[in-house]
């Protein structure tokens, strides 16, 4: 579930890079902001409750939904996942169906 936690605030931070159109930047600025984070800093799920996550990423801290359904949302965007094969996962979401390898660290849209 953390891979789809963590996809999930990626869509969202790829989605706002996509409408200022500089996606290199702002991988760029991400990058960077994880170089320069002070010692002890985390990343991930920092919260969980019954109905959220709290996620910390180099953008800020996000708070995603559990809906009932077994999807996570952010503001109007999901992602669920599908089923589980060993190491991959197929994910359904605001912007499609992927298979994500957890293993070989790949992402493929379906």
């Amino acid at each position: 579930m953390m891979l789809m936690l963590a996809l999930g605030v990626s869509i969202n931070g790829f989605a706002q890079s996509t409408r200022r159109g500089d996606v290199n930047k702002q991988m760029k600025q991400a990058i960077e902001r994880v170089a320069d984070a002070p010692s002890g800093t985390s990343y991930g799920v920092v919260e969980e409750t019954s109905d959220k996550y709290v996620v910390a990423t180099p953008f800020g801290r996000y708070t995603l939904k559990k809906e009932k359904d077994g999807s996570v949302s952010y503001k109007g965007m999901y992602i669920k996942p599908e089923s589980q094969n060993g190491d991959t996962y197929v994910v359904d979401s605001s912007f499609g169906r992927f298979q994500i390898n957890t293993r070989k660290f790949t992402v493929k849209k379906l």
